[in-house]
């Protein structure tokens, strides 16, 4: 009987201690798990950042769509109206980025006064809508003076470059081209310190801007892009369901 006993509660101790070692080993690979799960979404994210920045480059290439996995629908509308602010909003009547393209159209940009009014006109746009004044304004040589470094600055931007391929940019490029050269807008090329650069004559000026006008984006387009984008980044709460009567 004692002998009975004795096995018995060994055999309780091995099936225990059995358990134990198995619970102990559950535990161990749920951490395991769990750790490797955490190593992969930290390696996802780094990938993810350095192939599409941080912040997020746009427009949104479909590789950092994929990457971003279910947030990448949600990603793709996010840049599809960030690009849309850019086309509404780049080419406005008193944009920086108007006045350059006027100048280039003109053939007057790398002239000193050219230059000068540029520079100015795209340092009081701080928070420019146009990603090429953006990329003009990171270029410290480019603040400086420098066209050349403001060209590069250009080239080496993929949103600059998006934005300059895009074909309502191009299509409003050539119609800034084109009334440029109209007769109501042929004038003198500027010389330092003129106090009208568009025309020595008033009455030829307003034609001259009238014309330019017409390639332009409103600025109730502008705004109109700006508010989908802010709803879209923003939407309103959603007001509690009303108590049930």
């Amino acid at each position: 009987m004692r002998a009975a006993l004795i096995i018995s509660f060994l055999l309780v101790s091995i099936v225990a201690t059995f358990g134990c070692g198995s619970s102990a080993k559950k535990s161990e690979a749920e951490a395991a798990r769990k750790q490797a799960a955490q190593k992969a979404a930290i390696d996802q994210r780094a990938d993810f950042t350095k192939r599409c920045g941080d912040p997020i480059h746009f427009p949104i290439s479909d590789e950092c769509v994929r990457l971003a996995g279910p947030d990448g629908p949600s990603l793709r509308r996010q840049g599809d109206l960030t690009v849309a602010v850019w086309r509404a909003c780049s080419l406005t009547p008193s944009s920086a980025e108007t006045i350059r393209q006027e100048l280039v159209a003109k053939g007057s940009a790398q002239t000193a006064v050219g230059q000068k009014m540029i520079g100015e006109m795209e340092r009081t746009e701080q928070h420019s809508d146009s990603p090429c004044v953006v990329a003009d304004l990171r270029d410290l040589d480019c603040v400086a003076g420098n066209a050349e470094a403001c060209g590069a600055a250009r080239s080496a931007d993929p949103s600059c470059v998006a934005w300059m391929d895009d074909n309502d940019t191009q299509s409003r490029l050539r119609c800034i081209e084109r009334a440029v050269h109209d007769p109501a807008c042929t004038a003198k090329p500027p010389e330092e310190g003129a106090a009208n650069y568009f025309s020595d004559s008033p009455a030829q000026a307003e034609d001259c801007r009238r014309i330019e006008k017409a390639c332009l984006h409103t600025f109730d387009e502008c705004a109109n892009a700006k508010d989908a984008l802010e709803l879209f980044l923003r939407p309103p709460k959603t007001p509690p369901p009303a108590p049930a009567q």
